[in-house]
């Protein structure tokens, strides 16, 4: 992720929390559940939506925001050739999201995640010309492949102080992702 462009994926100051950080959504079906989950805890994450989401589900968006979540940009599309993409086309995929979260929530994303993790020698200029900030993770445990108790076990063994976790809030069941946010926030503490 850092090869052709600076990325935050760990935090490396004394006393750094951890990051709970969710790629693909807004999910109408587990969502809701999700930000229920992350209120008992008193639990703030980071939100990485798809432009085409954020425009199918506003209403979604704006209730992560008004939750406190931080809300960023992770592409239109989430197509894989996006890291083929170079000049205006990627400027094109990265500002098409920003404008689909700004005009769901009021607010312009600050970060950026590139699907997949994935970037290209042009990616930084379009992101320094745009104002934001690469953010990618140091835990991965591919949560969308996995059986939940799988991810929480691969969570819980690789988390560390200021940890950026990465998770997808529209790959499984909505119980089971609530169950395992649940048993992932209780793992952490």
């Amino acid at each position: 992720l850092g090869f052709f462009v600076p990325s935050f994926c760990r935090g490396r100051e004394p006393g750094a929390g951890v990051v709970l950080s969710f790629d693909d959504g807004p999910d109408p079906s587990g969502t809701k559940g999700l930000l229920e989950v992350l209120s008992r805890h008193a639990v703030k994450a980071a939100f990485f939506p798809t432009g085409l989401r954020a425009e199918a589900y506003p209403d979604l968006l704006r209730e992560i925001d008004q939750a406190g979540h931080i809300v960023g940009n992770h592409t239109y599309r989430h197509a894989w050739f996006t890291n083929l993409l170079a000049g205006k086309a990627l400027e094109r995929e990265v500002v098409k999201a920003q404008k689909a979260v700004e005009t769901a929530i009021g607010k312009t994303p600050a970060f950026f995640r590139p699907p997949a993790g994935l970037t290209n020698p042009h990616l930084r200029s379009v992101l320094r010309r745009l104002g934001l900030v690469a953010v990618g993770w140091d835990v991965r445990v591919f949560d969308s492949r996995k059986k939940a108790e799988k991810v929480v076990e691969g969570v819980v063994k690789k988390v560390r102080q200021g940890s950026v976790i990465l998770l997808h809030e529209a790959c499984r069941d909505p119980m089971n992702l609530r169950e395992m946010v649940e048993a992932v926030v209780t793992g952490i503490r």
